[in-house]
């Protein structure tokens, strides 16, 4: 329990100081709407927030997407990092690039190496580090099958993504949207 208290505090202490200083103002309110369709679950995150560091404001990216049914879990890490967890170790990653950083301005679907995913993985993607929320404790498997997308400045990972639900995961993922 004293661990928890300790986290919180220093967690708001953070806020406060960031506050104070002007530095690192936050924002925050989101909207993450879930519908569950026929033959897929419509995702759409729209946040209302603002990031500032000293005078670069960064604003997360508004998108939807339909997603494979049968989610087991999911998360929301920082509204750049959204991790879709399916049973049999199958996941869907989307990362935003929050401070528009990346040079890639096409579209594109590749099969990774893995040592590229490992890269991503390890360096990218942010998760709640929650051992069972976490794509980095879940091993690559060899014979499934991976694919990133790349949307301008939004990273799509299907990891490990069993064949034979291949291409409706591919398919599905494809109605990606950011919206303005």
């Amino acid at each position: 329990m004293k661990h928890y208290i300790i986290i919180f505090l220093i967690f708001f202490i953070n806020i406060f100081l960031a506050d104070l200083s002007g530095q690192n103002d936050i924002k925050f309110k989101q909207e993450i709407y879930i519908e569950n369709k026929d033959t897929c679950i419509f995702f759409k995150f729209i946040p209302n927030i603002t990031y500032t560091r000293d005078n670069e404001i960064y604003k997360p990216k508004s998108f939807e997407i339909n997603l494979p049914k049968k989610i087991k879990f999911w998360e929301a890490i920082n509204s750049s990092n959204f991790g879709i967890y399916y049973k049999s170790k199958q996941v869907i990653f989307i990362n935003t690039d929050l401070e528009n950083c990346s040079n890639n301005k096409s579209d594109s679907i590749y099969t990774p190496s893995e040592k590229e995913i490992e890269y991503l993985i390890t360096t990218i993607f942010e998760t709640s580090r929650e051992k069972r929320r976490d794509i980095k404790e879940i091993p690559f498997l060899k014979c499934r099958k991976h694919q990133i997308i790349k949307r301008q400045r939004i990273t799509i990972l299907l990891y490990n993504i069993k064949n034979k639900n291949y291409d409706n995961y591919l398919k599905l993922i494809k109605t990606f949207k950011e919206l303005k």
